[in-house]
């Protein structure tokens, strides 16, 4: 698809966007180290003679509690074994069941260098041992000229 450009003028910048459209389901029931989400391979395949310009991870993450206990949940999430989001209380939940959407969205140009398979784990730890739900799906775009 070409980007962005007046009439007739040439096109800069074209982008490639891998995905993976199904879902990783994760339950946690403990307060430990950090657990894995489930993680994807994403493979990219660029055109030939194109050269990668930006990579952007992107982590669509449902999170359903589903106990009336209070939750604090902290969140990573990795390309290719490198952590490039870290934070603590991404997500909190009071005394009661609920759920939420958590969309973290990352450059991630220095792990995805052009052509190949590359990991994509998002990692949860909540604050009391009890059940929390996770559903995730991870998507990688990717531009290049």
């Amino acid at each position: 698809m070409p980007g962005l450009a007046s009439a007739g003028a040439p096109t800069p910048f074209e982008h490639e966007q891998a995905y993976v459209a199904d879902e990783a389901q994760a339950t946690l029931n403990t307060t430990g180290a950090d657990l894995s989400l489930g993680s994807r391979n994403i493979t990219v395949a660029l055109p030939t003679g194109a050269s990668r310009v930006r990579a952007i991870a992107v982590a669509l993450i449902h999170v359903a509690n589903r106990t009336a206990n209070a939750q604090d949940i902290d969140f990573n999430l990795k390309v290719a074994g490198i952590t490039i989001f870290s934070k603590d209380d991404v997500v909190s939940f009071a005394a009661a069941q609920g759920s939420t959407v958590v969309t973290l969205v990352q450059d991630c140009t220095e792990q995805v260098t052009g052509d190949g398979t590359y990991s994509i784990e998002a990692e949860a730890q909540i604050s009391a041992a009890q059940n929390v739900t996770f559903t995730t799906e991870y998507l990688l775009f990717v531009q290049y000229k």
